[in-house]
């Protein structure tokens, strides 16, 4: 190896090693506080699936969540969250045979239940969510209501933002992604995010 390629690994090595040190003693100056954080957060998201006929759907709408993190003062955090996820929804106008001509409305909604792991790294926070999610379809059509349920692995993966504005609220922005693994549905899409630390000991 010769001398540039050695400079260079060493100033590589030195523009990593230096912030991890400056994190490490910023990090020791920090007591030992466990906290319970409560995050709500609610915005803007579009079901990510290709369809080929896009007249009669619906695939956007406002998804709130809720988050409860752990956080012992350590890299990584744990919590719990849930969410009312709007999958997609249709309507229109169908007509058979038999019934002959109705209005229908059919939508697509899942509540997940996730254990989240969260970290964060150069001030940004990373998400990532397992669980499991109740998901349920209902068909309003001929008059009647049929509604129908499952349960469904969940899998969520987020990044966000906050700014804080005293030592206990914070507020950011999140980009966040749900994924039902069975019925191969995904929504995700940009929240606001309002953070509170309500529990210290």
């Amino acid at each position: 190896m010769n001398t540039i390629s050695v400079r260079i690994l060493s100033l590589i090595a030195i523009l990593f090693l230096l912030p991890a040190g400056a994190r490490a003693e910023e990090e020791s100056k920090i007591d030992s506080t466990f906290s319970l954080t409560v995050e709500l957060s609610g915005g803007y998201t579009s079901h990510i699936n290709k369809y080929d006929d896009l007249s009669e759907l619906s695939l956007s709408g406002i998804t709130p969540s809720l988050r409860i993190l752990w956080e012992p003062n350590h890299r990584l955090n744990l919590g719990l969250e849930t969410a009312r996820i709007h999958i997609v929804n249709e309507s229109g106008t169908k007509e058979t045979e038999e019934y002959g001509k109705t209005d229908y409305e059919a939508s697509l909604n899942a509540i997940p239940i996730l254990l989240v792991f969260n970290m964060e790294v150069w001030k940004i926070e990373f998400n990532v969510g397992m669980g499991t999610s109740y998901v349920w379809s209902t068909l309003n059509a001929f008059g009647s209501k049929v509604r129908s349920h499952e349960w469904n692995y969940c899998i969520m993966a987020s990044g966000e933002y906050s700014l804080e504005i005293t030592d206990r609220f914070a507020m950011g922005v999140e980009f966040k992604t749900y994924f039902m693994t069975k019925i191969e549905k995904a929504a995700g899409g940009i929240m606001l995010k309002l953070q509170y630390s309500f529990l210290e000991w």
